[in-house]
C-alpha cells in the first residue's frame, strides 16, 4: 500500500506574554507624570514662612460627643458615622490649605483634592518626628473620643465597586461556555501545559500513517 511521506513542519515556539508591570514601577511613572512640583521644605515650616494659618487639630480631637452626633446627623449621609482619622489624616487636615496655596503659587491647581493629597504626602515624609508623633498622639485622643461618641461603631470596609462586576462577568462567561455547544474547549492535564498539549496532538496528525 502506497504512503505518503509528510515533512513535519516547524513549529515556532510561542511567544511569552509580556511581563506585568509592578507597582513600585507604576508609582514610579505616576510620579514621572503628575504635574506637582517637587516639595523640598514640610509644609510645618511652610506654614511659618507664609505665614498662613492652620487648623486648630487639639481642638478637633477634642470635639464634644454630642457635637460627634450631630455631625453624623447633619453629613450628607446621616446615620453614616465616619472611621476616627489617623495620624496623616490629621496632618492633611492641619495643613490642606498650606498645600492648596503653596500649589496656587508653584501655577499648579491647588484647589483640586488629589494635587492637595499628593502634596501633603510628600511634606509627610519631609517632617520631623517631633511633628509626627504629635500627631500620633492626636490620632489616639481622636480615637478614644470617637469611641465614647460612637460606641456600637464597627468599621466595615467598602467593597470596591470594579469588585463586583468582574466576578458576575466571571460567571456568566463560565455559563455562557458551557450553554455554547460549539466551543468545547479540550481538558488539558495539569501536569501539561497548553504548548506541549497543542504540539503532541499536531504531531500526531502529521506523523498518523495513511490507510
Amino acid at each position: 500500500m502506497y504512503e505518503r511521506t509528510i515533512t513535519p513542519r516547524t513549529i515556532k515556539p510561542l511567544k511569552s506574554p509580556m511581563p506585568e508591570k509592578t507597582k513600585n514601577a507604576k508609582k514610579e511613572e505616576t510620579k514621572a507624570e503628575r504635574k506637582t512640583p517637587v516639595l523640598y521644605e514640610p509644609l510645618s515650616g511652610l506654614a511659618k514662612d507664609m505665614k498662613l494659618p492652620v487648623e486648630d487639630i487639639k481642638a478637633y480631637v477634642n470635639r464634644s460627643v454630642q457635637e460627634r452626633r450631630e455631625e453624623v446627623e447633619e453629613s450628607k449621609a446621616p446615620h453614616k458615622v465616619k472611621r476616627p482619622m489617623n495620624s496623616f489624616m490629621l496632618y492633611r487636615k492641619a495643613y490642606q490649605n498650606v498645600a492648596a496655596d503653596w500649589s496656587f503659587q508653584m501655577r499648579t491647581n491647588g484647589g483640586n483634592h488629589g494635587i492637595v493629597s499628593q502634596v501633603c504626602g510628600d511634606a509627610w515624609k519631609l517632617e520631623p518626628e517631633l511633628i509626627k508623633n504629635q500627631f500620633a498622639d492626636w490620632a489616639r485622643v481622636e480615637r478614644l473620643n470617637h469611641r465614647k461618641a460612637h460606641p456600637d461603631y464597627k468599621f466595615t470596609p467598602s467593597q470596591s465597586k470594579s469588585d463586583a462586576p468582574k466576578t458576575m462577568k466571571r460567571k456568566r462567561s463560565l455559563s455562557s461556555s458551557s450553554s455554547d455547544e460549539g466551543s468545547v474547549m479540550p481538558m488539558v492535564p495539569n501536569s501539561m501545559s497548553i504548548y506541549d498539549y497543542l504540539v503532541g496532538d499536531l504531531a500526531s496528525i502529521l506523523y498518523e500513517p495513511l490507510n
